[in-house]
């Protein structure tokens, strides 16, 4: 099956996605209003989303995806790290309408937070209309695991080190290519 890989920079961008073919849709920017449309049967769609916040940055994420057709697949993984007074609000929809039978959905938004000043707001939400379908959704808001932290250091790794290696698993699910792996790496070494 073809692919076509969109990434998203702009503040506001409509993607339909077409059928047969995988569409796979790379956020980068910190505002974003997205709307997603699998609108022709057999449509396929990967979304994948990494937010790296300090300071006082804010990022803002508003994605809707809209199952009109049958037989579309969407993949949503979305990423957050936050530190320093830095803000996340992304608010999530999937919604299957009447139609779209055999739809298979799943939104997973997780984040990770590295101060006790930052702030992640999270809605994902699910609106079903079609009892023939497939979907999830979640959100998770955490910490560095402590025993993992020193579990690396027990083994010689400095504490910058075991913690570069700790937030970089957590966000290489986003990882979709070498060039989106690069850039975040090249974020994280600033971080």
């Amino acid at each position: 099956m073809q692919s076509i890989d969109i990434i998203i920079t702009t503040a506001k961008q409509i993607i339909e996605c077409e059928p047969n073919k995988i569409t796979n849709v790379i956020i980068d920017t910190n505002n974003t209003d997205l709307i997603i449309n699998l609108s022709q049967e057999q449509a396929q769609c990967n979304i994948y989303g990494l937010q790296l916040a300090q300071n006082t940055e804010t990022y803002s994420l508003n994605l809707l995806i809209n199952h009109t057709a049958p037989n579309c697949i969407s993949n949503t993984i979305l990423r957050g790290v936050y530190t320093d007074n830095a803000i996340g609000n992304i608010t999530a929809k999937i919604h299957v309408h009447p139609y779209a039978y055999k739809t298979n959905a799943a939104l997973e938004n997780k984040n990770l937070l590295l101060s006790n000043t930052a702030t992640v707001n999270t809605l994902p939400q699910l609106e079903i209309y079609n009892d023939d379908v497939k979907c999830s959704h979640g959100a998770t808001i955490g910490a560095l695991d402590v025993e993992a932290l020193f579990y690396l250091q027990s083994r010689g790794i400095a504490y910058s080190a075991a913690r570069k290696i700790l937030i970089e698993s957590f966000i290489s699910p986003t990882f979709f290519n070498e060039q989106i792996k690069y850039h975040a790496q090249k974020k994280l070494s600033n971080f």
